[in-house]
């Protein structure tokens, strides 16, 4: 079995080392060029894996395919703050009229296209949800 801790141990200065990178060199949302190209390189030297740029702007997405046919056993996704400076934040611990609200005018105002990888359910954009999820209305 794989020891974790002792991995991000191991990791730590190559982390911390990036982390330090990305904020001496902070930028806008949506305007992360020079962020979205580190991640980008840096990604592009894991094997396996299939980076695209460009998502919604400046996102990149890196996906890992899996060795076998059927479903996946494990979903595990990474949200990396890169430091943008005015990043869209959803706090779901709030009240629901909070979160729905957030939701109304942090996501719903970005541009129809904009691709939504949320973790726990299937891929979609801001028009998708805009025209199509009931709750939204």
């Amino acid at each position: 079995m794989v020891d974790f801790l002792a991995k991000s141990r191991e990791l730590f200065p190559y982390t911390q080392k990036l982390r330090r990178e990305f904020h001496r060199h902070p930028e806008l949302g949506f305007q992360e060029i020079r962020t979205a190209r580190r991640i980008a390189e840096e990604l592009g030297e894991l094997p396996g894996l299939d980076v695209e740029t460009g998502v919604g702007g400046t996102g990149v997405v890196a996906l890992l395919e899996g060795g076998k046919p059927g479903p996946v056993a494990i979903n595990a996704y990474l949200i990396a703050d890169t430091d943008s400076q005015d990043a869209v934040v959803i706090d779901p611990g709030g009240s629901y009229e909070t979160l729905m609200n957030s939701i109304s005018q942090q996501v719903l105002t970005l541009p129809d296209d904009v691709r939504i990888l949320s973790g726990h359910g299937p891929e979609t954009t801001v028009g998708k949800e805009r025209r199509g999820n009931m709750y939204l209305g």
